[in-house]
């Protein structure tokens, strides 16, 4: 139960890196796509009949639509854990949150309590530990 408990609670995480990977890489192909102009002070050179448009632009929409299926699936995660979340309360609640849906690390999120980043990870282990529970009464 825990990997699935562990996956449930970092999938938003590791989707948020794949739509920002899958960005980057659209951005870069874009940029490979640059037209050249016509410089009519060369000698004349046969120019290619294949029109690279089409493939780009084929391209271009593949990448977009898995954009977009990674964003449905990131808001199914958040959900999820948002879902989980709510059986939380406190600290543990807040914990989880900062950390699986706003990406933040235990040192960024130590600083918005009084605490000490070792405690972060004690609260998240303690509200994993109660979700484990929770999610196992609820199948008995």
């Amino acid at each position: 139960m825990m990997t699935r408990l562990f996956d449930i609670l970092n999938a938003p995480s590791w989707i948020r890196q794949d739509i920002a990977d899958l960005e980057s890489e659209l951005e870069a192909y874009r940029k490979t796509m640059g037209i050249s102009g016509i410089r009519y002070d060369k000698v004349k050179t046969r120019t290619s009949p294949k029109d690279r448009m089409p493939e780009y632009v084929a391209r271009v929409e593949q990448m977009l639509k898995q954009i977009k299926r990674k964003q449905q699936e990131y808001l199914k995660a958040h959900d999820k854990v948002k879902e989980l979340t709510d059986q939380l309360q406190g600290v543990e609640k807040s914990v989880i949150i900062q950390r699986s849906l706003e990406g933040k690390r235990y040192e960024d999120i130590a600083e918005s309590f009084p605490m000490s980043e070792a405690q972060m990870y004690r609260y998240r282990a303690s509200a994993i530990e109660k979700l484990e529970k929770m999610i196992v009464n609820e199948s008995e």
